[in-house]
């Protein structure tokens, strides 16, 4: 279950607003460095909110960024971003702000984390004959792949172009992934070349119907608001030895534009083959908040107003604590086709 821990007011100004932030990190210290997209920047804060430093700004040159998507964090020394504008990864030297390395990267929503040492990109290739996770050196030369792509991908390759977002979290030699097309989670050790993939239980949210895509490909005329018809995969972290965080959101269109939703979480405890699930984050659904893990917490940014009225954001940290759960059985395993 989810416990308040603390909230604080990002500390905002007439010279410093969050106007539209995307993506959240945790990094060292605990400051948070959030992707805010509107800007094209990332934003660091202190855990108390006040700003740190902005970094990047818009452009297509060196360290300049469109659309900061995706973050990730290495120890205290380096912060790479994939930035949907300009289709490439830029990774700055935290302790001096230097560029480190600039490389392309194409792909729907590639998803960067920092692990085992080096540079993990969650991502599809077009024709989905590539596994779906690489391990990358600071140029972005590629040193590995590993991972299965499920059956959807390969037998309809165009829904890699709209719906090939990878979200990945090691534990030890363990590897899961969860995929936008179906309610599995999708587990492989480290070195082979096989998975296994259990279906993730429902109770509030929507989940991903198996006919959708199909339905999709019949219809394409139709298919914006049938791609919403479906729970969004927000995150996926390790919490704790054999015990994994995984956030949703249902989300839908309102008078035509403007995107808003409700997020869930669900804890998936592998080591003995039961889920929490579905709790809800306590989070309007708009303005869309930003979450993270740190360890077993969860942080959520979003947009609101104080007692007074007045526009504001906050960081709210909660502890996701399991003893209280209302456990359900996971299904057995299946080996990946």
């Amino acid at each position: 279950m989810l416990r308040l821990i603390d909230s604080v007011r990002v500390a905002e100004s007439d010279t410093f607003l969050l106007t539209r932030p995307t993506r959240l990190v945790v990094g060292p210290r605990g400051h948070y460095f959030v992707a805010d997209s509107r800007e094209a920047r990332i934003i660091e804060l202190q855990a108390n909110g006040r700003l740190v430093r902005r970094i990047g700004r818009n452009g297509a040159g060196p360290g300049e960024l469109r659309r900061p998507s995706s973050v990730a964090i290495a120890g205290d020394s380096l912060l790479s971003v994939w930035d949907a504008g300009n289709q490439r990864v830029v990774t700055w030297d935290l302790r001096t702000l230097d560029v480190r390395a600039t490389f392309p990267l194409k792909g729907w929503f590639p998803q960067l984390r920092y692990d085992r040492g080096g540079l993990t990109v969650g991502v599809l290739s077009a024709d989905a004959s590539e596994p779906p996770l690489h391990f990358l050196a600071p140029d972005g030369t590629r040193l590995g792949s590993a991972g299965v792509v499920p059956s959807a991908f390969r037998a309809a390759p165009p829904l890699v172009g709209g719906f090939g977002v990878v979200t990945s979290a090691d534990d030890g030699d363990d590897t899961y992934a969860v995929f936008e097309v179906e309610n599995a989670l999708y587990h492989w050790k480290r070195g082979l070349g096989s998975a296994d993939v259990t279906t993730i239980p429902l109770r509030e949210r929507r989940g991903v119907r198996p006919e959708l895509f199909q339905e999709m490909l019949r219809n394409p005329e139709k298919a914006g608001p049938i791609a919403y018809d479906r729970s969004l995969v927000v995150a996926l972290q390790r919490l704790g030895q054999g015990i994994l965080g995984f956030v949703t959101m249902d989300g839908q269109l309102e008078k035509g534009t403007n995107f808003v939703g409700t997020m869930r979480l669900t804890v998936l405890d592998v080591a003995r083959r039961r889920a929490c699930v579905d709790m809800s984050i306590p989070a309007l659904p708009d303005p869309l908040p930003a979450v993270a893990f740190s360890g077993d917490t969860l942080v959520v940014l979003q947009g609101g107003e104080t007692s007074s009225g007045d526009a504001a954001t906050f960081i709210t940290r909660y502890h996701v604590g399991t003893a209280r759960c209302p456990w359900v059985n996971l299904p057995r395993a299946t080996p990946a086709r």
